[in-house]
Formats: structure tokens, sequence, C-alpha cells
């Protein structure tokens, strides 16, 4: 199940309590809804719940595998979601609209640890498309990727203006990218 901890008041209250396995919370932008992955309708499929109560709403399921909630965009209006196959390797990342419809899907193949930026135009993710891990930035619109990393690299993070990627070297440093429009 999924719980959630008040930091200014140290509660923590259940927010699912289904028999089935909740996990890989997605907190809103807002801090009022949680996106989570379930298997309470067979497969892993994406909800999502209001911190308050209320009901669940299934947003998505892909018949092909697990799917994952992974980021929120900031603006509110968007999950990305990886889907993973019957062994449990990610081999798809979409966009769904965080009130339901239909999926766009991004890239077919992995995509790990994916990343809104602050803007909400492009993403960071790390694959082993070329062998080894290596960070890469996609911008949405035209599907154009970019890799970031030299030496391999994964688990990025952009920095609060967008200008900036963070993300984690195999020696397990902490390494810094600066990125140019265009």
């Amino acid at each position: 199940d999924i719980w959630v901890l008040d930091t200014a008041t140290q509660t923590v209250s259940r927010l699912t309590s289904h028999a089935a396995t909740d996990w890989r919370p997605v907190f809103s932008p807002d801090g009022l809804s949680v996106a989570f992955a379930s298997d309470r309708a067979g497969q892993s499929t994406v909800f999502r719940t209001p911190i308050g109560g209320g009901a669940e709403t299934a947003l998505y399921r892909n018949e092909g595998g697990g799917a994952f909630p992974a980021d929120w965009s900031r603006d509110g209006k968007h999950l990305l979601v990886t889907v993973d196959d019957v062994q449990g390797r990610t081999r798809q990342m979409a966009i769904v609209a965080a009130d339901g419809g239909s999926p766009i899907t991004l890239i077919e193949g992995e995509a790990l640890a994916p990343r809104f930026s602050p803007d909400g135009q492009r993403i960071a993710f790390w694959s082993r498309q070329t062998g080894g891990p290596e960070v890469y930035v996609m911008t949405i619109a035209n599907r154009q990727r970019v890799r970031v990393s030299s030496g391999g690299g994964s688990n990025p993070t952009w920095g609060p203006d967008g200008r900036e990627l963070y993300f984690q070297s195999p020696r397990n440093e902490i390494m810094l990218a600066r990125l140019e429009s265009g």
C-alpha cells in the first residue's frame, strides 16, 4: 500500500488499502494527488488518487506489459509512464494525460528514470542502447534525442531552470552537464 508522511505534523496516513500491491508513487506538482502502480487489475496499471481520500482512477494499462508512473509534468497535465515486458525490462516510454485518455508513445525500447524538464518540453532519461548506461535528453515535439553523458551515466535530475542536468556516473559521482538551447 501507499502511505503518506506529513512532514509538518509527523503524521503517517494510509493512502491505499487494497489487497493488491500498490507501489511507485509519484506526487502531482500541487501535492494533492498521487499516481501509483498497482497490480489490482492483473498486470501493473497506473492509477491516480487524491491525497485527502476519494475515488481512485485508472489512467493507463498496457496489454503488453506492466505500466509504472515515472514523473509528473510541472503543469500537472501529463505523466511519464514506463512499460515493462514480462521479464521486467523497460521497453517503452509514453506520456499519459493526468485525467486519462490515449497515451502517446515516445520511445519503443529502454528509457529508464525519465524526467520532464522544468518547462515540460524535454525529457531526460538513461538507457543502455549503446551498450553501457548513458544519459539522454529528448525534445518531446520532434523526438530528437542527444546523448548528454560520455563514459556512462544514470538517474538524471534537472536543475531548477532546465539549463543543467545532474546525473550519476558509473563511479557513483554526481555529474553536471550544462545544456544550451537548440
